[in-house]
């Protein structure tokens, strides 16, 4: 009775299947995060919340690991009955009868969708220029050195193109610096379009740009 109230109780997502899968058990947690009622869970394969966000190899590397009787831990990206995505850690692992067979497995899962929106802000604003969305100085240098490192290796050459906008400070001064912040935008928008999928297109900073074009002939 009081294991039973512990896992009710608990904040995480519980969920019990048999051994090909099919889910035997699930607390009320589980149908406030996924819109699943436990009727509707009772008797499928927790594939029912595959979003196609987590590559097919963190299933074949999860199925063999606890066939093996061995503990899995790992993340995925899931699908509510909605429709709406979410992220969830989860600790599954195998149960065994007094024989040493495996009967069940469980899953004890968390949703972690704040925190990793979080940590997806924390790398935009480290990396990407909050106005435009491009690449800032921080995520340019690394690339080049990465592009760098390419070229000497494949012999293959590498173009580095420095922009600016004459005048800009003229445009800011005598109109609104929201009309500067949308001509920043445009031109942002422009150069991207005009380059490959593979370049690299930077804002410095104020109305600096650059181009990292790899592999030109």
């Amino acid at each position: 009775l009081k294991v039973s109230l512990v896992v009710e109780q608990s904040p995480n997502v519980v969920l019990i299947t048999d051994v090909q899968g099919n889910i035997q058990y699930v607390k009320p947690r589980f149908t406030l995060i996924t819109g699943y009622t436990r009727e509707e869970a009772i008797g499928k394969n927790p594939r029912i919340l595959k979003s196609g966000k987590t590559p097919p190899e963190v299933y074949k590397r999860l199925w063999w690991t606890i066939t093996s009787g061995v503990e899995w831990r790992g993340e995925f990206c899931n699908k509510k009955k909605n429709g709406e995505l979410y992220w969830e850690s989860a600790f599954i692992s195998s149960i065994k009868n007094a024989e040493g067979d495996i009967t069940h497995f469980i899953a004890i899962a968390e949703d972690i969708t704040r925190r990793r929106h979080d940590e997806e802000r924390i790398h935009q604003l480290a990396y990407y220029d909050a106005l435009t969305g491009l690449p800032n100085r921080a995520l340019y240098n690394d690339r080049l050195l990465l592009a760098l490192a390419h070229a000497q290796r494949t012999k293959e050459m590498l173009a580095v193109l420095f922009l600016d906008l004459d005048k800009f400070k003229d445009i800011n001064d005598a109109l609104e610096h929201s009309i500067g912040d949308q001509l920043l935008k445009t031109v942002a928008g422009r150069l991207t379009d005009s380059v490959r999928k593979e370049d690299t297109v930077t804002r410095l900073g104020s109305d600096e740009f650059t181009l990292l074009l790899p592999g030109m002939v």
